[in-house]
Protein backbone atom coordinates (compact mmCIF):
# COMPACT_ATOMS: atom_id res chain seq x y z
CA UNK A 1 0.00 0.00 0.00
CA UNK A 2 2.91 2.40 0.51
CA UNK A 3 4.36 2.48 -2.66
CA UNK A 4 1.32 1.44 -4.40
CA UNK A 5 -0.11 5.45 -3.08
CA UNK A 6 -1.27 7.91 -5.29
CA UNK A 7 1.44 10.65 -4.08
CA UNK A 8 4.52 10.83 -1.75
CA UNK A 9 2.29 12.59 0.55
CA UNK A 10 -0.29 9.61 0.93
CA UNK A 11 3.09 7.13 1.03
CA UNK A 12 4.09 8.97 4.36
CA UNK A 13 0.68 9.21 5.65
CA UNK A 14 0.65 4.99 5.21
CA UNK A 15 4.28 4.66 6.39
CA UNK A 16 3.01 6.99 9.67
CA UNK A 17 0.35 4.81 10.76
CA UNK A 18 2.13 1.23 9.21
CA UNK A 19 5.13 2.48 11.81
CA UNK A 20 2.43 3.03 14.45
CA UNK A 21 0.15 -0.17 14.10
CA UNK A 22 4.14 -2.14 14.55
CA UNK A 23 5.44 0.57 17.33
CA UNK A 24 4.85 -1.78 20.21
CA UNK A 25 4.76 -5.15 18.49
CA UNK A 26 8.10 -5.01 16.54
CA UNK A 27 9.77 -2.02 17.56
CA UNK A 28 12.69 -2.85 15.19
CA UNK A 29 11.61 -3.13 12.33
CA UNK A 30 9.17 0.32 12.95
CA UNK A 31 12.39 2.18 13.66
CA UNK A 32 13.76 0.43 10.49
CA UNK A 33 10.57 1.24 8.07
CA UNK A 34 10.71 4.85 9.54
CA UNK A 35 14.13 5.30 8.72
CA UNK A 36 14.73 3.65 5.32
CA UNK A 37 11.59 3.36 3.24
CA UNK A 38 10.88 7.30 2.75
CA UNK A 39 14.56 6.31 0.67
CA UNK A 40 12.20 4.73 -1.75
CA UNK A 41 10.08 7.77 -2.17
CA UNK A 42 12.03 9.05 -4.94
CA UNK A 43 10.11 7.83 -7.87
CA UNK A 44 7.93 10.34 -7.13
CA UNK A 45 9.97 12.55 -8.69
CA UNK A 46 9.38 11.78 -11.45
CA UNK A 47 5.86 11.77 -13.71
CA UNK A 48 3.49 9.58 -12.34
CA UNK A 49 3.35 7.69 -16.33
CA UNK A 50 7.38 6.83 -15.77
CA UNK A 51 6.33 4.56 -12.40
CA UNK A 52 5.79 1.08 -12.53
CA UNK A 53 2.42 -0.06 -12.29
CA UNK A 54 1.79 -2.22 -9.48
Amino acid sequence: MIFSAPSREKAEEYLAETVEKYAKIAPRLADWMEVNLPEGFSFFAFPAAQWKPS
